[in-house]
């Protein structure tokens, strides 16, 4: 056994298909969290004792019943399920996620040997496939089938049934391949949602699992969409939305926007209309939650700003009480709209410097709710452009009757990285602020809303910690879009820009087609040759096959329906192209490598001493961008050698010490030691900007779990 501070019992079906699957899982949750031991334990549930009840008849935990009830009674630590045997809602007292790893999800059909006949008789064990069976097979007689997949099989090896419709993913797993006939198409026959997942169940509020499922975890967006208008929602709704696997969305908001989700994604209606809910509050926070554990990316689309009279913290509460992460886009409210966009302003110089908001409204009351003078002097304050006047504030409202002990919030750069808040109480924020920057613009709360205790949490992988990405523009976006899903905050400042080289275009457009091969080995330089190609009017079929390194530069390619012909998949970097050039090149071919101007020399050099005939090119050239500050940050991602070199050049190497910093391959990992910096450094050896961010929200979801 390997060495681990934390051994797990994990219980399974005792089936072969529950053993293979549950052990496979086991084997990839252990390669993540090293410091993990999971044994499995064998268990029976009533659907594996009892094997004549009608599956559509019997009851919701007819395959997780025993199981659950030993983790609940703590026999065990958690179990694995298959996620569409999972009654929802699970059992009180458990909680759950599903882990990432999916099966085909497709149904496949299983013919008899020798069958030949047009009435055939069908094994079915849903309600779905008897549809679907009714419409292929007219002239079908249909029987239920119970057992395991093996006995099921055998069933129709005896001649009991002609043809069996099965989940592929079970099929798969037993290495049974060879038994399909043919897979049916999802818009035949709609898989159910959790079939080919796997999912954990554990006992609610307990942090080892929270934790670990925080890894699996993308971060519930709650998105303003605004007040009506497509044009009056901001552009982080809009990369929200692009980036989402499900919207819910309310009435009374702009439809156009959901044409900026992808066509994947799924539409949820949600709203009100003619005050009756689509979907009552309670159901939609729920829903929110299960999306969440089933590792969803989720965009809650409501009208107008979802802060105001947006129901915003029932559904925020449910995900604090999970430990999920979140975040929240503000909309343009359609109080805004109403004074801002008529002239009709809510503050005016000479005229009014305030404003409050209510509504005469109450929950399950349509009765007009007058709002009298007690309640009026208790709404929450807020002051704006007043920090150097904190001192006559809260002296001037204490005098007229507001407690001391009121609640205050300072909030400095709003909305930005590097937002900072202070809370205390009326009578002490003075004195909080004394050792306190206060030149950037700040923003006085007061009321009991200014409680530290409703700000919005970091539930994620990355825990709130600021992640400071240095990478170039053609991947910075990639990489913060990754940072924000795993509940981080990205800093971006790009350390070098890329400039195309304007002297190459004609000259790769009167040689390209006496190349063989190209070798290219980042994004950006699939732009700059792309761009060329577009520019000189160069005719897609002189290009010579292509190779790659790395799945980030053959996506690029992809972008414009150029799949490359060789792929590097592992040792990113020099390295990768030159493990498997003599799988693909021989001796006569001519090859071209396009590089930046910073980038090694060692794949030419390296070929043209083995013989080879290459020439290289620069495509771009890579130019510091100077900074005269650092941000504050937690941790660093350095994606080359360059980055490395003008972050020192920038802030000099001790802003890097005991720092946690991610590095891009070896050659970025072989810059950095050479300035000799005491830090803790993870080296990403995959292809990928987001597999650096996926390395550093690991090693963070292990600190907290082994500092818990």
């Amino acid at each position: 056994m390997k060495k681990s501070s934390i051994v797990l019992k994990a219980g399974t079906r005792s089936s072969t298909l529950a053993l293979i699957q549950s052990d496979q899982n086991r084997k990839r949750l252990e390669n993540l969290f090293q410091f993990l031991t999971i044994d499995l334990v064998k268990f029976e549930s009533p659907g594996d004792r009892d094997k004549i009840a009608e599956l559509q008849t019997s009851s919701p935990d007819f395959f997780t019943k025993d199981l659950d009830n030993a983790v609940l009674e703590n026999n065990i630590d958690c179990a694995i399920h298959s996620a569409k045997d999972l009654p929802y809602p699970v059992k009180q007292g458990l909680d759950w996620f599903w882990l990432p790893w999916r099966e085909d999800p497709r149904d496949v059909i299983i013919v008899r040997k020798g069958y030949d006949t047009n009435s055939p008789v069908i094994g079915v064990s849903s309600e779905r496939r008897e549809q679907y069976s009714v419409k292929r097979w007219p002239n079908a007689t249909l029987k239920s089938i119970r057992g395991n997949i093996e006995e099921r099989i055998q069933q129709l090896d005896d001649g009991l049934y002609d043809i069996l419709i099965m989940a592929g993913a079970a099929i798969n797993r037993l290495n049974l391949q060879h038994r399909i006939s043919e897979f049916i198409p999802p818009e035949e026959i709609t898989p159910p949602e959790g079939q080919g997942f796997i999912a954990l169940t554990f006992k609610e509020n307990n942090p080892l699992f929270q934790n670990i499922r925080k890894y699996f975890s993308h971060s519930v967006v709650f998105a303003g969409a605004g007040p009506g208008s497509p044009d009056l929602a901001s552009i982080g709704t809009l990369k929200a939305l692009k980036n989402c696997n499900i919207c819910l969305y309310d009435a009374l908001l702009p439809i156009e926007l959901l044409k900026f989700l992808p066509k994947s994604a799924k539409k949820v209606f949600v709203g009100k209309r003619n005050d009756k809910h689509s979907i009552k509050q309670p159901e939609i926070t729920q829903l929110i939650g299960n999306l969440a554990r089933q590792g969803k990316k989720v965009v809650r689309l409501k009208g107008g700003d979802p802060g105001i009279f947006g129901r915003l913290t029932e559904e925020t509460d449910m995900l604090n009480m999970l430990n999920l992460p979140y975040r929240v886009i503000p909309g343009i409210s359609s109080i805004n709209a109403a004074a801002t966009t008529t002239g009709l302003l809510l503050t005016r110089r000479n005229i009014s410097r305030g404003f409050s908001v209510a509504t005469c409204r109450q929950k399950n009351n349509k009765s007009f709710i007058p709002v009298n003078t007690e309640e009026l002097n208790e709404f929450t304050k807020v002051f704006l452009m007043s920090i150097s006047f904190i001192s006559e504030l809260t002296k001037y409202l204490i005098n007229t009757g507001i407690e001391k002990n009121t609640h205050v919030s300072v909030i400095f750069n709003a909305g930005c990285v590097d937002q900072k808040i202070i809370c205390s109480t009326l009578s002490n924020i003075e004195h909080k602020l004394k050792n306190i920057d206060t030149s950037d613009p700040g923003i006085i709360i007061i009321g009991k809303n200014a409680d530290k205790k409703y700000i919005f949490r970091y539930n994620g992988a990355l825990s709130g910690h600021k992640i400071l990405l240095t990478c170039s523009e053609t991947i910075i976006e990639k990489a913060a879009t990754r940072v924000i899903d795993l509940g981080g905050i990205p800093i971006c400042k790009p350390m070098i820009s890329l400039n195309a080289n304007s002297k190459i275009g004609s000259v790769l457009k009167n040689t390209i087609h006496k190349y063989d091969w190209i070798i290219i080995t980042s994004p950006g330089s699939v732009r700059y040759f792309m761009e060329i190609i577009s520019n000189e009017s160069i005719d897609i079929r002189n290009i010579p096959k292509i190779m790659v390194c790395g799945t980030g530069t053959f996506e690029q390619f992809k972008k414009y329906n150029i799949i490359a012909d060789a792929v590097a998949k592992n040792n990113y970097g020099s390295k990768g192209i030159l493990d498997i050039v003599n799988q693909y090149f021989t001796k006569h071919s001519k090859i071209l490598r396009l590089k930046s101007n910073l980038a090694s020399t060692e794949i030419t050099d390296t070929l043209s001493t083995n013989g080879y005939e290459i020439n290289e090119m620069e495509l771009y050239k890579n130019d510091e961008i100077k900074y005269y500050s650092v941000p504050l940050f937690d941790y660093v991602v350095f994606a080359s050698s360059s980055a490395v070199n003008t972050f020192i050049n920038n802030f000099g190497s001790d802003k890097l010490a005991n720092k946690t910093i991610v590095v891009f391959g070896k050659p970025t990992e072989k810059t950095l030691k050479s300035y000799n910096i005491k830090c803790t450094l993870i080296v990403n050896t995959s292809s990928t900007i987001t597999g650096c961010i996926d390395l550093l929200a690991l090693y963070n979801v292990k600190s907290m779990i082994i500092n818990n």
